[in-house]
């Protein structure tokens, strides 16, 4: 038996104190850039110190890594950021900023681009109710510094307005990544390298996970990331039911396609939720060899409150078990 990692899950999430974020004045810019491809040697290594992907484990050529996504692989030079924590004028751009304070979007069709987001807060990005239209590609978002709850970013993105497009991302060394939205697109984005500091499980520690849902996100596609959650771990992706209900259902309508999952939490994919597509996706047994302490999936075809799942799609879904026996073998359906 291979396990690589003893990490397990404690009981209650804790109430995190952290930092907030200021004012100043607005700056906006043009420009844009694709994603470009990297090799392995560039994909091992992160830049200014950060966490990057364990070089333990294979690259499997095709998954974003730290090297793929953010800004530095765009070529862009950074400037610094003056403009305010709290975006209110629709259609602001921002582009090719290194910003040092967490972000609250209150506008509508906000862009930011090809720039680095390092702060201390609940979170990195806040988008607010009916901040619709916002678009996040090719940026970093991490911590100050990790080690403590009052200089480390809890959720990297918190969307609570919906119709988001996040693309290029790379989340690293910060306590969880996005909280899902309805209408949200996440793409090509490397989440994880997750941190827990000692000090935010005084009443027990957050749960952790790459991408998140409590059950109110619907319409959502996921599709060629590198999803990853370590430390006291719910799931890589975790559709929960914690805030849907019989009469409005849960987690609905979801593309979930060519995603890596790894995770030393319970299981890779939570997937209470229903009308789920979960499709060319791999289950790494990087920290468990069987995707999870308790296996690779959990809730498949029985979501919560007797919720009827729908039409349920999982097909060509692989093991990811570089030199061994079960590599590219099929998941079968739960």
């Amino acid at each position: 038996m291979r396990r690589r990692g003893m990490w397990r899950c404690f009981a209650a999430l804790c109430a995190l104190v952290v930092a907030g974020c200021d004012d100043t004045e607005v700056v906006t810019a043009d420009g844009g850039h694709g994603h470009d491809a990297a090799s392995q040697e560039d994909a091992d290594t992160g830049s200014d110190g950060s966490a990057s992907m364990d070089s333990s484990v294979p690259w499997d050529g095709t998954s974003p890594t730290p090297a793929t996504t953010g800004w530095e692989h765009t070529g862009v030079t950074l400037e610094a950021y003056s403009g305010p924590a709290t975006i209110t004028a629709d259609n602001t751009v921002i582009d090719g900023k290194d910003i040092t304070k967490c972000l609250v979007i209150n506008a509508k069709n906000v862009t930011i681009k090809r720039s680095r987001i390092k702060c201390a807060s609940d979170y990195g990005i806040l988008q607010n109710n009916g901040a619709t239209g916002l678009l996040v590609e090719d940026t970093e978002i991490t911590s100050t510094v990790t080690g403590s709850v009052n200089t480390m970013v809890d959720r990297a993105v918190q969307l609570n307005g919906g119709g988001a497009n996040l693309q290029g991302l790379y989340i690293h060394d910060t306590i969880r990544g996005v909280w899902l939205a309805s209408n949200t697109t996440v793409e090509d984005s490397y989440i994880a390298d997750n941190f827990v500091p000692e000090d935010a499980c005084g009443g027990g520690c957050p749960h952790t996970t790459a991408i998140v849902s409590f059950g109110t996100a619907h319409h959502v596609v996921i599709r060629h990331n590198t999803l990853k959650a370590v430390p006291v771990a719910t799931a890589a992706l975790a559709l929960e039911g914690d805030f849907g209900s019989a009469e409005d259902g849960v987690s609905d309508d979801y593309l979930i396609d060519g995603n890596l999952l790894a995770t030393a939490g319970g299981f890779a994919f939570y997937a209470d939720g229903s009308n789920l597509t979960f499709i060319n996706n791999k289950f790494s047994t990087e920290y468990e060899e069987n995707g999870g302490i308790y296996g690779h999936t959990l809730a498949w075809g029985t979501p919560s409150y007797g919720v009827d799942p729908g039409e349920l799609v999982w097909d060509n879904n692989t093991w990811y078990d570089p030199g061994g026996d079960k590599d590219g073998e099929i998941v079968p359906e739960p």
